[in-house]
């Protein structure tokens, strides 16, 4: 390494009984840093001598020697060891700390820009077990950036360096001036901006923005000017990795994902479950009572969560008093096990109310707008006998379609859960032709019928169709297992969505979900909630939860009309012509199916596929609720579009 030419300023002859000054390393806004030998001991060391200027009057003085003084007992293999700290002439203060033979990550990032996956991953877990024991000592970083995070060239790990501006928070160690918000505002939290209370899940916070730093390979905020990044830091989402980097395996999503919310509340509780999660690629238990502590806190009225100690290992599901005694949690079959008995039980009559009067109140809201929606076409007649015998050998050269036991019935459900492509329903026992279908066959059929019908899009009727179709990809999603309180809260909620009010619509799902934590469909309709709020960071993430509890088909239209939504048209097409081929050309979508694609597809801009979809679809009864909701505003007035509202409920015009 080149020399470094010494500040002239800089007298370290005070330092030269001990140590043998060697050249400087480099120099920084707080000072420069010398690399030298310990004349006894014989180890290197860097020596940081800090400008007085930092340091202009004795308080400040004194309350970097105390934070220094508690730094040089941490001993950890994650973190810089800070030896002693020794006053200069000249007013300038040198902090002896460990010698790391290596990089800076703000250095390889800027040569290199995104990091591979397995050194991200490792980068994150060593700076978490650095900042775990840090804070079960009671020290908060405060200021984690790239700048601060060495990387050994010998060992290949990761060390946290430079506590200089650490908040001490227990003893007589509170040493940090009141009044000033310190740190780096690219990677500071929102708190911490705020000037409020700030614990460890401020450094958690900062290590998320350089965790997206090292994946995406840009800065958080580029470009911005110091009040946008203030701003947008406290409002505003980083784009998500799964855009930029779709490949990004599911551990360091579900990683960053608790360490980057805006709320400390719903932050990892510490560092060590934010390791954890980097060890899984499913959510690991402290993520899932995440999820629902956020969902307690929406339901009753909370805004926020009581930060908890420093050495929590979780955030509790819900707290009952101010002390933090009574935590409750939901078991994933949707027990609440009891502990803390006097306040578990105030807190549990209170969260029953709350929540049987949200389903109540929702329950009248939906029977008042949508009660009349209720009423089902009948079934289509039978075939004639003879159009029957005239099909019968064209069915016989068909592969044979799987059949069930006795008649054919669909899956059970609500009309609502179709109200925005939710789950297909049951009411019509004998299955119906495909949209297409109907209105080619009614255009056929009618004396004032013209030449320029709709024609029947990609799908000719199917033979002998009295069945599902073969290579449906998804189940419902296990619906019929859901709680039935759960279900009418997420009944009420998409008729709030259809009347567009999602927020009151979130709220009730977040409530649904505390009775039934594992049902994909209301985490699919809370993604349209979140999207629909503008939280297009929640939603994604709602929508890949849906995906992991097995509804894929559901999950990939989300997520490609939140790609459509942030300029990824592509993207989204090619991710929705990708669905479309699990099922064979010949086959019609269900309605759920093809509800959901086409709400995609309209997001994506692609009217045509859009109502293409929909003229693919078998209708159960339900499209014409469906053909309702708000997503499909944008071709309401297309002439097709009409025609297929008209097949699907003559009434409706």
């Amino acid at each position: 390494m080149t020399a470094t030419r010494p500040d002239p300023s800089i007298d370290l002859s005070e330092l030269e009984r001990d140590y043998i000054v060697k050249r400087e390393l480099g120099r920084g806004g707080m000072g420069a840093v010398f690399l030298a030998r310990h004349r006894t001991a014989g180890h290197d060391v860097a020596i940081k001598v800090i400008s007085s200027k930092y340091i202009a009057d004795a308080d400040a003085l004194s309350r970097f020697e105390r934070e220094a003084r508690l730094m040089a007992r941490i001993r950890h293999p994650n973190i810089v060891h800070q030896y002693e700290l020794r006053r200069l002439h000249g007013g300038h203060v040198a902090l002896v700390m460990q010698y790391v033979r290596g990089e800076s990550l703000i250095t390889i990032l800027r040569r290199r820009g995104k990091l591979r996956f397995d050194e991200s991953v490792q980068i994150l877990r060593d700076i978490g077990l650095a900042l775990e024991h840090a804070h079960a000592n009671g020290i908060i970083h405060r200021d984690v950036k790239p700048h601060n995070i060495l990387i050994d060239a010998d060992k290949g790990s990761a060390l946290l360096s430079d506590f200089g501006i650490a908040k001490a928070t227990q003893g007589d160690a509170e040493v940090t001036a009141t009044g000033m918000a310190i740190g780096t505002p690219a990677y500071m939290a929102p708190e911490q901006i705020d000037n409020a209370a700030v614990d460890g899940r401020a450094d958690l916070y900062s290590l998320g923005v350089v965790g997206w730093e090292m994946l995406s390979g840009k800065r958080a905020w580029e470009g911005e000017s110091l009040f946008g990044i203030i701003y947008k830091q406290k409002h505003q989402d980083l784009a998500p990795l799964t855009l930029l980097r779709p490949d990004t395996p599911q551990r360091l999503l579900l990683a960053l994902e608790g360490a980057l919310e805006k709320d400390p509340g719903r932050r990892w509780a510490s560092a060590s479950e934010f390791v954890e999660q980097l060890r899984e690629d499913t959510p690991t238990s402290a993520m899932l009572r995440r999820r629902q502590a956020v969902g307690a806190l929406l339901t009753s009225g909370e805004t926020r969560a009581e930060p908890p100690s420093a050495g929590a290992s979780t955030i509790p599901f819900r707290r009952a008093g101010t002390d933090g005694a009574g935590v409750t949690a939901v078991a994933p079959d949707g027990t609440n096990p009891h502990v803390g008995a006097p306040e578990h039980q105030r807190s549990t009559v209170r969260m029953a109310v709350l929540v049987g009067g949200s389903a109540l109140a929702g329950a009248f809201a939906f029977y008042a707008m949508f009660g009349a929606n209720f009423e089902r076409p009948a079934p289509p007649p039978a075939p004639a006998a003879a159009e029957s015998a005239s099909t019968a050998p064209n069915a016989a050269a068909e592969p044979p379609l799987p059949q069930t036991t006795g008649a054919t019935v669909a899956p059970t459900t609500t009309p609502a859960e179709s109200a925005l492509g939710v789950a297909p329903s049951a009411a019509d026992k004998v299955p119906s032709p495909s949209v297409g279908e109907r209105i080619a066959s009614s255009v056929k059929t009618s004396s004032s019928a013209s030449t320029s019908a709709v024609p029947v899009v990609e799908s000719p009727p199917l033979k002998g169709g009295s069945v599902a179709p073969p290579g449906t990809p998804l189940p419902v999603g296990g619906r019929e297992r859901v709680n039935p309180g759960s279900r009418a809260l997420s009944d009420a909620a998409i008729a709030l969505l259809r009347s567009r009010q999602p927020d009151a619509a979130r709220r009730l799902i977040d409530s649904a979900l505390v009775m039934s934590p594992t049902d994909p469909e209301a985490y699919a309709l809370r993604a349209r909630a979140n999207a629909a709020r503008g939280d297009l960071r929640g939603a994604w993430a709602d929508a890949e939860v849906t995906e992991r509890l097995g509804d894929d088909w559901q999950a990939q239209t989300l997520i490609a009309s939140f790609e459509a939504r942030v300029g990824e048209t592509r993207a989204a097409r090619d991710r929705l012509a990708t669905l479309v081929k699990r099922v064979p050309p010949k086959v019609p979508f269900t309605a759920k199916q093809g509800s959901q694609l086409a709400l995609a597809y309209v997001a994506a801009r692609d009217n045509k596929r859009a109502l293409n979809a929909l003229l693919r679809t078998r209708d159960d009864g339900t499209l014409a609720t469906t053909l309702k909701d708000p997503g499909f505003d944008a071709i309401r007035g297309e002439p097709r579009f009409r025609d297929i509202l008209r097949a699907v409920a003559p009434d409706a015009q």
